[in-house]
């Protein structure tokens, strides 16, 4: 211990960027989105994630893969780089716009 400090544990850890971007959206949706409708959408893309994923996804509790994270966005209809925080457009202010 270099510094002094004990090193993180892995599991404490955020496993995620994109986990509070994504409640955001889901939230955001006209009528909002429940995670177990999130889950049908994702079903739909034919990307299996259950409620409990997505409500571990949110806590920053679990992994996302790319192929996943390129299915969220399309469900919640926003931009894949406004779920990592990389723009601050193609969020869920600018779905009514999108369809323009």
């Amino acid at each position: 211990m270099p510094n002094g400090k004990a090193p993180k544990k892995l599991e404490n850890m955020v496993k995620n960027l994109v986990g509070p971007q994504i409640r955001v959206a889901r939230k955001a949706l006209p009528g909002g989105l429940t995670q177990d409708q999130l889950s049908g959408r994702l079903a739909a893309l034919e990307v299996s994630i259950d409620r409990a994923g997505i409500a571990k996804i949110e806590l920053g509790l679990r992994h996302v893969y790319d192929f996943e994270l390129a299915a969220l966005a399309r469900a919640l209809k926003v931009d894949v780089k406004w779920l990592l925080g990389i723009e601050t457009t193609g969020g869920p202010a600018t779905i009514g716009r999108r369809a323009e």
